[in-house]
């Protein structure tokens, strides 16, 4: 009846929140946060949000950290990053006493962690979502930043990052084992579908004559533009849009892909996984990309998409390494290797 908890969706439950007093997950700085953010708003007067009816008004707490600039697996320091998401302020009161209890929280978060982000964020839709476009920053720095193989990534609330960064090193070395298996050459270009900030395209920019990012999301793209610069690489670009258009776009300026020994694909969708949209865009690939490698967060969504490449595409998996991002839970993500073929093989296969 609007009582405010903090903690997670009970199992097989998206309206019941399980009231923690612990996050298991956390490295110390996200617990210590977890806390705090527990302790203010819960005595802050403010009604909780009810999926059930869609009446109340504190929705969801996001909490990020990372190793900061200078950070290495294993440190105790950590950059943290708060977002307190609800809805529309229903008067002035509830506004005032949303005032008092962001100032506390900010107060209270400076003396405990360190405090690099904290924002306010709101969600006027039905959608149980946390991911808003409305956001008020409510410290001098908006982002938190992330070391990962030697390189450094700065990390705003709509950019995606792995959050488990010692596995997610597991996963870049998958990566750059496939290709390697592929035999990337002096002159390759890599182009980095559903980039996010940059992370996986960056961290194996070295490889490469150059690199291409897409990314849907605006601010995400601004944060793999600064990240390129962190990590003084100059022959990464990336633009903001719709894959398809704009590799249609790139294709038109010949300089782009033409003299690369060859070209090299990099997909990392969401959890849902691509939609009829994004196989079209990789049906537009230059002709002579003829590799594609699929980071995938869900098993089920990647058996359904490589179906789906295999009918509207020229790629075939070649083989497939699942990596544990996610210890003692259900959860496992999965780099495919895909490999193009020849029209030709891909009648006789038909066929059969």
């Amino acid at each position: 009846e609007g009582e405010v908890v903090l903690g997670m969706h009970k199992k097989g439950s998206w309206s019941e929140v399980v009231n923690l007093s612990k996050c298991l997950l956390q490295q110390r700085e996200g617990q210590e946060a977890f806390e705090v953010v527990g302790e203010v708003m819960k005595k802050a007067g403010l009604p909780a949000y009810r999926k059930t009816d869609h009446t109340g008004f504190l929705r969801h707490c996001i909490i990020r950290q990372a190793r900061g600039m200078q950070g290495e697996v294993g440190d105790g320091s950590r950059e943290v990053m708060v977002e307190i998401v609800t809805s529309e302020p229903a008067d002035e009161q509830q506004q005032s006493k949303l005032d008092t209890a962001l100032s506390e929280l900010r107060a209270k978060l400076e003396e405990k962690v360190q405090l690099k982000a904290l924002y306010w964020s709101i969600n006027t839709s039905k959608s149980d979502t946390s991911v808003t476009t409305t956001k008020h920053q409510l410290t001098d720095s908006g982002v938190i930043h992330e070391m990962s193989r030697r390189k450094g990534f700065r990390i705003s609330p709509l950019s995606f990052f792995q959050t488990n960064t010692a596995q997610a090193e597991v996963l870049f070395s998958t990566v750059e084992a496939y290709l390697d298996k592929c035999g990337v050459q002096k002159g390759d270009l890599l182009i980095d579908l559903f980039c996010g900030a940059g992370a996986i395209g960056l961290a194996v920019a070295d490889r490469f004559e150059s690199v291409i990012g897409i990314e849907v999301v605006e601010q995400a793209v601004k944060d793999a533009r600064v990240n390129a610069q962190i990590n003084n690489i100059h022959h990464a670009s990336f633009h903001c849009g719709d894959a398809g258009k704009i590799l249609l776009e790139l294709e038109e300026d010949t300089s782009v892909f033409e003299n690369k020994a060859s070209i090299m694909a990099i997909v990392d969708p969401p959890r849902a996984g691509m939609d009829k949209k994004a196989i079209k865009a990789i049906s537009k690939l230059p002709s002579h990309c003829d590799t594609l490698i699929y980071v995938s967060c869900s098993p089920a969504t990647l058996a359904r998409d490589l179906a789906s490449l295999s009918d509207k595409t020229q790629f075939r998996l070649d083989s497939i390494t699942p990596v544990d991002m996610f210890p003692h839970t259900p959860h496992i993500e999965a780099v495919a290797l895909l490999k193009k073929v020849e029209h030709t093989q891909v009648d006789e296969k038909k066929g059969e």
